[in-house]
């Protein structure tokens, strides 16, 4: 029986309601991946491929709690497998999670996946002898294994390619498509001091390239906002109400340096413009983003209230609300 995007998710779930007994070799798992395996007590088997990035390890550490399952890693798995008592499933559909790692309903709707149903007793052999050779090859995962895995996870989640069905404007994203970023908003008021500025002018004329330094900005005393490493967009919030939007920059280095007004410490976060996010340009990916801010400023910065650092999917999700 021929499996498409309309049926497969169906019949995986009739093979696994039917089978007293399941060998799945999956290589990638995902959020919602749970919802495949029933919590009641059948003997089932996994391997997955854990260690790649690719896997949710939050997923797989919950599966491993429940009883009658057994999960191994095997590093070079690829498989797309579900074995049940008298039928398999054989496809290009991992659970939940794809090989780019695309998670959740929004970013997994839409994918074409194929497979096969079979019960042909000598295929159904076949695959039985396959899945005890994988299994022996693969390892228990340790508390150290899932450890590794969780780092790897979120590395290559906050990287992930962009779903682009719905076009290239982060505006126009769903939220599952820009959850997990690292990318912020870093929304201002206030200018920086004047001793800022000088340090900044410096570090600048010290690294004697003023083609590369001229795109460079910097944030003062943001050092409980933002983290080296993270996407920048710049929004500025003038006393006015005007709106500036700027970036986006990565954030490169970190600075400590002691007031001589006041002895107080200062930081100081240094970002250099990008010209692309993922492989998308900055003119898409951000355009649409002021004309939004602009209907309510205040509420994205209120009296009082003199800078944020906002998670790119709550920023969009918060402006659109205006």
């Amino acid at each position: 029986m021929f499996l498409h995007a309309e049926n497969y998710k169906a019949a995986i779930e009739e093979l696994i309601k039917g089978s007293k007994k399941l060998d799945v070799a999956v290589a990638f798992w995902g959020k919602g991946a749970e919802d495949f395996i029933p919590n009641s007590g059948k003997s089932i088997r996994i391997v997955c491929n854990l260690r790649s990035g690719g896997t949710n390890p939050f997923v797989i550490k919950s599966l491993m709690k429940r009883e009658g399952i057994e999960i191994r890693n095997l590093d070079v798995l690829h498989a797309k497998l579900v074995l049940g008592s008298k039928a398999a499933i054989l496809g290009s559909a991992n659970f939940s999670a794809n090989g780019l790692n695309f998670e959740g309903d929004d970013e997994l709707k839409g994918w074409q996946e194929a497979g096969l149903r079979v019960d042909a007793p000598e295929q159904l052999k076949s695959m039985r002898d396959w899945f005890g050779t994988q299994w022996a090859e693969a390892v228990v995962i340790t508390t150290g294994m899932l450890k590794e895995a969780e780092e790897a996870w979120k590395l290559r989640k906050a990287v992930r390619p962009f779903d682009l069905r719905r076009g290239k404007r982060f505006i126009d994203m769903s939220a599952s498509a820009l959850s997990g970023r690292n990318i912020v908003a870093a929304v201002w008021r206030d200018k920086a001091s004047d001793y800022a500025k000088e340090v900044f002018e410096a570090k600048k004329r010290n690294a004697e390239d003023d083609a590369f330094t001229r795109s460079w900005v910097f944030y003062e005393d943001w050092s409980d906002k933002l983290r080296l490493g993270q996407v920048v967009i710049d929004v500025h919030v003038g006393p006015r109400g005007g709106v500036y939007i700027n970036g986006p920059y990565e954030l490169f280095e970190e600075t400590r340096h002691v007031r001589p007004d006041s002895g107080k410490e200062m930081s100081l976060h240094y970002g250099r413009k990008l010209q692309s996010v993922s492989g998308i340009p900055v003119s898409s990916a951000l355009a649409g983003i002021k004309e939004q801010v602009e209907l309510a400023p205040a509420k994205l910065l209120p009296p009082g209230d003199d800078a944020r650092a906002i998670p790119l999917e709550d920023f969009i999700d918060e402006i659109r609300s205006f």
